[in-house]
């Protein structure tokens, strides 16, 4: 049995050893894929720029196949900061986009990556699962005025009010897919847990 993980469950690897002995013969695989889409290098005027071909899926896809678990998460990555505003990042074809707003962008990306799935996922071998992603807390909501979650030791009793547009994106996408995929939905849960570095509140103490 092997599991292929695209981005960001760092603390499986770090243990795999331990949870999957050899005797299970099970085999956890780490593809580092943030976008899920490919990245590429492009002229734009006289420089050459980073771009994201949001209808092209990542090149590394290939690790993904025959798998009999596969998760996959991307949307934490879909920020202005992380992919210039916008401007001259996102790429379908030879055309750059002069500005692509985030969501248009990750729902492109998203339908890139479910087509992907639905052509090259054989469900009677694979399971397909989709992990959204935390909420930004410190945009709105309980979390702001204290700006810190470090020595927090009780979870927020109602919901921050942070609206996800990205997890309906995502929702919305998978709805269409001919594949089955199984949506690991973390982010009301993660909403809630302001105190879930309890460590370092652990440490304060002692």
């Amino acid at each position: 049995m092997s599991f292929h993980i695209s981005v960001l469950l760092f603390i499986i690897c770090d243990v795999v050893d331990h949870c999957f002995p050899q005797d299970y013969k099970c085999k956890v695989e780490f593809s580092p894929s943030v976008f899920l889409v490919d990245k590429s290098m492009k002229i734009v005027g006289k420089k050459q720029v980073p771009t994201l071909r949001i209808d092209s899926i990542d090149r590394i896809s290939y690790h993904w196949r025959g798998a009999d678990i596969v998760i996959f998460d991307t949307e934490h990555w879909w920020t202005d900061e992380k992919t210039n505003a916008g401007v001259n990042f996102y790429q379908e074809g030879d055309q750059i986009h002069p500005y692509l707003d985030v969501y248009t962008a990750l729902r492109k990306g998203m339908m890139t990556w479910a087509s992907w799935v639905d052509k090259h996922t054989d469900p009677r071998k694979t399971q397909v699962f989709f992990r959204t992603s935390s909420p930004t807390h410190f945009s709105g909501g309980e979390w702001k005025s204290r700006r810190s979650c470090i020595g927090a030791t009780e979870p927020l009793l109602r919901d921050s009010g942070i609206a996800n547009e990205k997890d309906r994106i995502a929702v919305e996408v998978i709805k269409q897919m001919k594949t089955s995929v199984t949506l690991l939905n973390i982010t009301s849960m993660s909403d809630h847990l302001s105190q879930k570095y309890r460590f370092s509140h652990l440490l304060q103490k002692s």
